[in-house]
């Protein structure tokens, strides 16, 4: 997903674009994701806070914002057909201690010129089935397909002229005069910059392996959930993400 949002951009600036693919298109980590679009960072404006100052928080929150309406405005404009439906998502917590600090980080948003909206326990349990003790509700996220996203985004870069290899596996990337030269087994290919878009950071890429730490990561999905099944199980149509880690 990375690499075809940055050739879709780059070719739209008018630059020349070469997609190199070890497997298949969207047959990576983007297949196996969670499909959903956040505009919330992982970390909240506390702990964001915290560590780089509220001006510079804000500013990651901003443009987290932008880059997830971004994001869909793009889907959009080039017509892609990839299920996408806009998700309200619910930041909850089953703690009353926590629920108390929760409360305390919508207040810093609404400082920071954030929205959110505070859900009591009964709120959350109407909105999500969920018997918790609160919970930030934010508007502006989405869940769509994303292998169908990556081939739309892949299909308009290919067709302003990005050249696309499948099944060609980068061995080794040397500088040379100029730029960069990449190594697969079927040949080579000079550029004047490379952008590595791998899912994750791999044992390739010795020069990197001390800026990266590999963390575990899982999804657990079931076949769609029919309205009578969602209905007797309470879940509303809304992301869920717990402040529990």
């Amino acid at each position: 997903m990375t690499g075809a949002m940055i050739a879709e951009a780059f070719t739209r600036h008018g630059v020349h674009v070469a997609v190199v693919e070890a497997s298949r298109i969207a047959q990576g980590s983007t297949a196996a994701s969670t499909a959903l679009l956040l505009q919330e960072p992982d970390y909240d404006l506390k702990a964001l806070s915290e560590r780089y100052g509220r001006r510079a928080a804000k500013r990651i929150w901003t443009l987290s914002h932008h880059a997830a309406r971004h994001f869909l405005n793009t889907i959009a404009r080039l017509n892609i057909s990839c299920d996408v439906s806009r998700r309200d998502s619910l930041y909850y917590t089953l703690d009353e201690d926590r629920a108390r600090e929760l409360q305390r980080e919508l207040k810093r948003r609404h400082k920071a010129g954030l929205a959110g909206e505070w859900l009591d326990a009964a709120a959350l349990r109407r909105a999500s089935g969920i018997a918790g003790a609160g919970a930030i509700r934010s508007t502006g996220n989405a869940q769509l397909n994303p292998m169908q996203a990556c081939v739309g985004l892949i299909a308009a870069a290919a067709g302003r002229g990005a050249a696309i290899f499948e099944r060609s596996t980068i061995n080794r990337i040397r500088q040379v005069d100029g730029g960069v030269r990449l190594y697969s087994s079927a040949g080579t290919i000079d550029a004047k910059q490379v952008v590595i878009a791998t899912g994750y950071a791999t044992k390739y890429f010795r020069p990197l392996a001390g800026r990266f730490r590999l963390r575990h990561t899982y999804v657990l999905a079931t076949n769609p959930i029919g309205l009578l099944a969602r209905r007797r199980l309470g879940m509303g149509k809304v992301m869920l993400w717990d402040t529990a880690r």
